[in-house]
């Protein structure tokens, strides 16, 4: 009886902790801060299409963007006009960054770089009053003002160290140093740049399209196994790959509230003493970065000492790695299959996570946001924050939660409620737990594929690997982006 009292009120007090933690991050007044990413991000569509109006005619006509003797701005073009890509651009500032003076002038010289610049004169009206903005934002309207009348700036250093400090590409503004040397007269100059950004962009635009192409690989792979899922299932179980199957959870059930709210105390408390601690050393350390990676290891390290302390079984004196079943030679198959294992978990979770993301985005009315972690990567200054990073997000968090969410809880939930049940209850928890309301439908669902392909495999490695591959790819989209 005492032992259950101390399990309900330690429940009792981590989800009160975390009902508060979230309640503050939803209802947050601080107001957001644009990042590179953001930039970025909003830079990629015209990109893509300013890449297609570089390629000849001819070569356009082959591959079927638009008939060989149309218009580059015929609106059968795959990415429209020029026109329309802007409008694009400004609904997606106005959508998600109405509040940002930065991102309203970032669409403002994207507009500008492709040539639209009918449209600028109404959008620099719509910044207010130039009394209304400080001196910095007044020079900035007032340069791009003047390059959409076709004016010679006065002082077009001014708008690009502000589109710099942004974090803006270098095609963005290269193409806007053109339309200046345009304007002055300079044409020979501005033919050169203009040469220059577009040669760049082409790379950065194949390496996109690679990103891109692997990904629809990896879902239509991923589709393809569900939809064949009832059938694949016999096959395996004919086959004696069985999974986890008939086992049963090598870990004390009854205390799994205990170990589970435990390690959210742990949790909350830790990340109030980081940051305090990130605030006193700040002149000295990066401070996100470091913090990243101290509070995954320092929450790793909780978790497994109190699954240790807590959950293991009296007598029970295998190896915390064996009752995991955290060996290669664990999957079903043994070591012929497990690379199988690995590339099927992870093209299901894609197939998953796309889906999700789209849900999400219909439901919220919005774009899916990136974790703070992940958004870590665009402000990393130097190669210290980058290795502090990726050990975080690639190494600690995907061996640390698959251990806790997966090895640990989903096995004792599984034995109290059967699989699905269990795999639910467990993906949810793993989504409550990365404090991210905005990203819950998706989060569930990156859960939910990680805790089949244990199931399905019998390894905790697979997941391990399919989490650690999940976030590499997620860091490479994110760097590709800012390349």
């Amino acid at each position: 009886m005492k032992s259950r009292a101390i399990d309900g009120a330690l429940a009792t007090i981590a989800v009160i902790l975390l009902a508060w933690m979230m309640a503050v991050q939803s209802s947050s007044t601080d107001t957001p801060t644009a990042t590179a990413l953001d930039v970025r991000q909003l830079e990629l569509q015209p990109r893509l299409w300013d890449a297609q109006q570089a390629l000849p005619d001819d070569i356009r006509g082959t591959i079927g963007l638009t008939d060989s003797d149309s218009s580059v701005d015929d609106p059968n073009n795959v990415l429209g006009s020029a026109t329309e890509v802007v409008r694009g651009v400004y609904e997606q500032v106005d959508l998600h960054y109405a509040w940002s003076f930065e991102m309203q002038t970032v669409g403002i010289a994207i507009a500008l770089a492709l040539g639209e610049t009918e449209s600028v004169q109404r959008r620099i009206s719509g910044l207010g009053p130039p009394s209304e903005l400080d001196g910095s934002e007044r020079d900035v309207v007032f340069e791009l003002a003047a390059l959409a009348r076709r004016e010679a700036p006065q002082s077009f250093v001014v708008v690009d160290n502000h589109l710099k400090g942004l974090g803006a590409s270098t095609w963005l503004r290269s193409k806007l140093k053109a339309k200046v040397l345009a304007v002055e007269g300079k044409s020979v100059e501005a033919a050169d740049l203009q040469e220059e950004a577009e040669d760049a962009n082409g790379s950065y635009v194949q390496k996109m399209t690679a990103l891109v192409l692997l990904t629809m690989v990896f879902f239509v792979l991923g589709l393809l196994l569900l939809l064949s899922a009832p059938w694949l299932s016999r096959a395996l179980v004919r086959r004696g790959h069985s999974g986890l199957s008939i086992t049963s959870s090598p870990f004390e059930g009854k205390h799994t509230m205990r170990v589970v709210a435990a390690w959210f105390l742990f949790y909350a408390c830790s990340h109030v003493v980081i940051s305090l601690a990130m605030m006193l050393l700040g002149p000295f350390v990066s401070q996100g970065p470091l913090s990243i990676a101290t509070v995954s290891l320092l929450h790793g390290g909780a978790s497994i000492v109190l699954i240790q302390t807590f959950g293991r079984l009296e007598g029970d004196n295998r190896s915390l790695g064996e009752c995991l079943r955290f060996r290669v030679a664990d999957a079903s198959g043994g070591w012929g299959s497990f690379i199988l294992w690995v590339l099927g978990g992870f093209a299901l979770t894609v197939a998953i996570a796309v889906v999700a993301v789209f849900v999400n985005e219909a439901i919220r009315g919005d774009a899916l946001d990136q974790q703070s972690s992940i958004q870590l990567f665009a402000q990393a200054q130097g190669g210290a924050d980058l290795i502090l990073l990726l050990t975080a997000v690639c190494l600690f968090a995907p061996v640390f939660e698959e251990i806790l969410f997966r090895g640990f809880l989903y096995r004792n939930l599984r034995d109290r409620f059967g699989p699905w049940l269990g795999l639910s209850l467990s993906s949810f928890i793993f989504a409550v737990a990365h404090l991210d309301m905005s990203n819950m439908i998706p989060l569930f669902a990156i859960g939910f594929a990680f805790g089949l392909s244990y199931e399905r495999s019998g390894s905790l490695w697979v997941p391990v690997i399919i989490h650690a591959l999940w976030n590499s790819s997620t860091v490479v989209r994110i760097l590709s982006l800012l390349g």
